[in-house]
């Protein structure tokens, strides 16, 4: 059948060859459009390395100068850090709250703000996102982060000769080899050190984003002034109990009590609505919808394109159907064959698509390239040239093969169906 097939593509070689030119250019714009959705969807499908199910944020506001429950004598640092760590323990000792611990510096998921360092060791120097919060807390418990190969929270360790410090695996990764834990690490822009207390999974900052080479800082207090706009409590509730209804209840319960000195209860917000936020102003949100619609917008639209293309040319082929029919082919040969046409036609030219697509991707490189290598990630596939390019390709081969076949199989069909001497009466 293959012999056959070639003669009838060679016989209708003029075209056939725009056809070719046609799936070599949907190719290589296919292949553009998928790139960037499934470099997106990919990174969503990452294990953030944390949960917030179950997880709140509770802020603490001050009351203005102007306000009727404003103190003068509570305006002091002492006193903002004496109220709020106060709001801290009556909020961490409140009926249903599993855990809970004072973040400094928007340390928690999907904030809008962050802090970094370079941290040394040896002569390695790496970038890290910092985590800093109470030490009094238990903030791997609230976010449920687990210690690389143990599979539960890391505890913190009395070590008072040295600071504590724990690190995500993709840091410690580019350390130099030894022993992860019991190594003392310090940042660029001091000399203290710190003490590798435990080696934690990989974490991922934001929604969207690879996993970030982090740092997380238990921190024995804070400056006064950090009170209370740079500290913020995050709580976890215990398992099987309504957020909703733990909300209400503590809004009306708890928080009159949480007026004190001129700290107040500001708000409570779960991390879940925090984190559509931060996809939202982020652009991640936009960026999936803008690059699903087109590539949806562009598969129809190929479809309509190619599907046309293959079904003007199997209706332009009656006679011909009719002939073979007469001459004892049958309906299912006759489908085979055509179908069998499609597939070669869309096979070459795919073929010839990805070279030039290959061309293009050595110059400019992938879709949302900044986040590979620097970030030690190169595990994941889609920050493997091969796999990344062999896979966007497949998918692009797949869709583009079920719109010929669909395109072929649908007018051909039709044709079989005409009986032998109308078909050759309308050729």
């Amino acid at each position: 059948m293959i012999p056959h097939i070639l003669k009838q593509i060679w016989n209708k070689r003029r075209a056939n060859a725009w056809i070719l030119i046609e799936l070599v250019l949907v190719t290589f714009f296919m292949w553009s459009v998928i790139d960037p959705v499934y470099v997106i969807v990919s990174n969503k499908a990452i294990e953030p390395g944390y949960s917030v199910d179950n997880v709140m944020l509770l802020q603490v506001g001050e009351y203005s100068s102007t306000h009727n429950k404003y103190r003068e004598e509570q305006n002091t640092d002492s006193a903002h850090r004496v109220s709020f760590l106060r709001i801290y323990e009556m909020v961490r000792h409140y009926q249903d709250v599993d855990a809970a611990v004072v973040t400094m510096n928007a340390s928690y998921p999907f904030s809008e703000s962050m802090s970094a360092n370079s941290l040394k060791h040896d002569s390695a120097r790496v970038s890290v996102l910092l985590m800093e919060f109470y030490e009094d807390g238990d903030f791997f418990n609230v976010f449920n982060i687990k210690e690389e190969g143990s599979g539960i929270p890391p505890t913190h360790r009395d070590l008072p000769a040295a600071r504590n410090i724990y690190l995500t695996e993709n840091v410690v990764r580019a350390l130099p080899r030894g022993n992860e834990q019991n190594r003392e690490v310090h940042f660029g822009d001091t000399t203290r050190m710190y003490h590798c207390c435990g080696v934690v999974s990989n974490y991922i900052f934001r929604s969207g984003e690879q996993p970030t080479p982090t740092a997380f800082i238990p921190k024995e207090k804070f400056g006064v002034k950090d009170f209370p706009y740079s500290a913020q409590i995050c709580l976890r509730i215990r398992d099987g109990v309504s957020k909703q209804l733990f909300a209400e209840r503590l809004k009306q319960e708890l928080a009159p009590q949480l007026s004190i000195g001129n700290l107040y209860f500001l708000n409570l917000t779960d991390f879940h609505t925090i984190r559509k936020h931060s996809e939202f102003s982020s652009g991640i949100t936009n960026t999936l919808r803008l690059q699903t619609g087109l590539a949806i917008f562009f598969l129809i639209c190929t479809f309509l394109g190619v599907a046309g293309t293959f079904w003007l040319r199997s209706d332009a082929r009656k006679g011909e159907i009719g002939l073979r029919m007469s001459l004892g082919a049958s309906r299912g040969q006759i489908l085979k064959e055509f179908l069998a046409e499609g597939w070669l036609l869309t096979t070459v030219s795919w073929l010839v698509g990805i070279f030039f697509v290959l061309q293009r991707v050595f110059y400019t490189g992938f879709a949302e390239q900044s986040q590979m290598q620097h970030l030690g990630n190169e595990d994941l596939l889609q920050n493997q040239f091969i796999p990344h390019f062999l896979i966007v390709s497949f998918v692009a081969y797949f869709l583009m093969l079920l719109i010929t076949l669909v395109g072929t199989w649908i007018p051909a069909s039709r044709a079989a169906k005409i009986k032998p001497a109308e078909a050759l009466h309308d050729e």
